[in-house]
């Protein structure tokens, strides 16, 4: 088949999965009072494909005619990577919520693993990206619901994999070979719609060394696979841990097996494509923020006040800066110099996530100085419900000719999950920490442009090629031998 329904999406993942939450065994995810929330909202993806509206936008017809999900295909040109991004905007304005829907995080890490097994492939002489496309080819027939696992529970981190004490499975690892394939034990953490979707990517999260091959494993499997737990996260259940009790793998769905020396690309090739989808659905998270400030000092009487308003111009700047810093990633795309994949720029992907990160705490400061107090002491919007203290309510809560009471309560209670622990928490971590975008940058700067620049600018010689053939600065001003002497005027300071 090929794109499936809303509710074919619903039934397809009513399987023997094992999902676990508030310490209980979920019995039927459908019907769960969280659960079944994160399901509706993963249905928007399949929703959104059978609407003539967005269809154009989200699927794409291959050559024989059938129609498959955008996403699926893997990038072919610089249109294709600002598609992408308007897809993933599109998809988070409709739904109202935050990046992604049932093929988000997953798809990342399918063309992570796209990116990653063509470079190892050439490198080493192995054919594991003939994998990738054969699974490419069942997600579509599928028209599968993906995420993708990556982040180990790690133990100690000061550690690496093989060195943990207690035991050996902080990091998910391969555990016994077999000629039809492999078992795996070990833990993935903060694995989004983990208990939603119809199949989850597996990636190594760091580089291995060689006492580590054993950790230096990429491969894919359905969720309801024998062995396989999901721990739903506390607060929406979403955001879950992944346990592979003696998982086994088979040979077709492995796409790294010990190659201790590659690891580190399928991480870094995820986080390629991961970095610039966070760039583009932080901006609509960014554009409410922006809108939700302007309502609240409308709302408080304080629109016209001078602080106030830098305070949303400045979040006016933080908003779009994030935008256009992502916007110039897809722009200013970059051809992979081992395989020729078009990826998004490096650099600006990960100073627009560096951007955004560092200063969301600011901005929810802001937003919280402009809502005032009342928003962490606010009634439930239930007492406008209860006829003893309605009209009280209505009364002293609302601003007069402003707006009333419930619309007032109502942007206060979406300020404060704007400003949670979880949105907080999630936007500084989420698609890589800021330790990563620095090692990143660090990494991918060319410091050797950038120097050549400066000698040419102090008069130093040098002859890299970004200033070889430029003339000498004609006007630059040597410093004299001695420096004359200037006497100084009566008064002169």
């Amino acid at each position: 088949m090929a794109l499936k329904t809303a509710e074919e999406y619903k039934q397809s993942i009513v399987d023997n999965r094992k999902v676990f939450l508030d310490g209980e065994k979920v019995e039927d995810i459908l019907d769960h009072p969280i659960l079944s929330k994160l399901v509706n909202y993963a249905a928007g993806d399949y929703e959104m494909a059978m609407n003539p509206t967005y269809q154009d936008l989200v699927t794409e017809k291959l050559p024989d005619g059938e129609r498959v999900h955008f996403t699926f295909i893997a990038p072919r040109s610089k249109d294709d990577l600002i598609r992408r991004r308007q897809v993933i905007q599109t998809t988070c304005r409709v739904l109202g919520g935050p990046g992604g829907a049932a093929k988000f995080t997953g798809i990342d890490g399918l063309l992570g693993l796209t990116l990653g097994c063509r470079r190892i492939d050439k490198k080493m002489g192995t054919e594991y990206s003939k994998r990738v496309e054969k699974y490419r080819r069942h997600l579509m027939d599928l028209d599968a619901a993906v995420c993708v696992a990556m982040t180990d529970v790690k133990g100690n981190r000061s550690l690496r994999p093989h060195e943990q004490k207690g035991h050996q499975d902080y990091y998910v690892r391969i555990v016994s070979k077999e000629n039809a394939g492999i078992v795996v034990r070990g833990a993935k953490t903060q694995i989004s719609y983990a208990p939603v979707v119809n199949e989850m990517i597996v990636l190594p999260c760091r580089a291995m060394g060689e006492k580590d091959k054993d950790y230096a494993v990429a491969f894919a499997l359905p969720v309801d696979t024998k062995g396989l737990k999901i721990i739903g996260s506390a607060k929406d259940g979403g955001h879950a841990v992944v346990v592979f009790d003696d998982v086994f793998v088979p040979s077709e769905r492995i796409f790294l097996a010990g190659e201790w020396q590659d690891a580190y690309q399928l991480p870094y090739a995820f986080a390629t494509f991961h970095r610039l989808s966070a760039d583009t659905y932080k901006y609509t998270q960014l554009e409410i923020m922006i809108g939700a400030a302007a309502l609240l000092a409308e709302y408080n009487g304080l629109d016209k006040i001078s602080h106030i308003r830098d305070k949303l111009t400045w979040l006016l700047m933080y908003a779009e800066g994030t935008e256009a810093l992502g916007r110039a990633a897809a722009e200013n795309w970059e051809a992979d110099p081992s395989t020729g994949t078009p990826c998004p720029n490096v650099l600006y992907s990960n100073v627009a996530k560096f951007f955004f990160a560092s200063q969301y705490s600011q901005a929810e400061q802001y937003l919280q100085d402009i809502a005032g107090g009342l928003v962490s002491t606010l009634p439930s919007l239930k007492e406008l419900e209860n006829p003893e203290i309605a009209e009280d309510v209505k009364k002293y809560l609302g601003t007069g000719d402003i707006c009333s009471a419930e619309d007032r309560m109502k942007l206060f209670k979406y300020t404060q999950h704007l400003c949670d622990y979880n949105q907080g928490n999630t936007t500084l971590h989420a698609e890589g920490s800021l330790a990563a975008q620095r090692l990143t940058l660090y990494n991918n700067g060319d410091w050797e442009r950038y120097k050549a620049l400066a000698k040419r600018a102090a008069g130093i010689s040098c002859n890299h090629p970004a200033v070889a053939n430029l003339p000498p600065i004609l006007w630059y001003p040597r410093p004299a031998e001695k420096s004359p002497d200037i006497p100084v005027g009566k008064g002169d300071l």
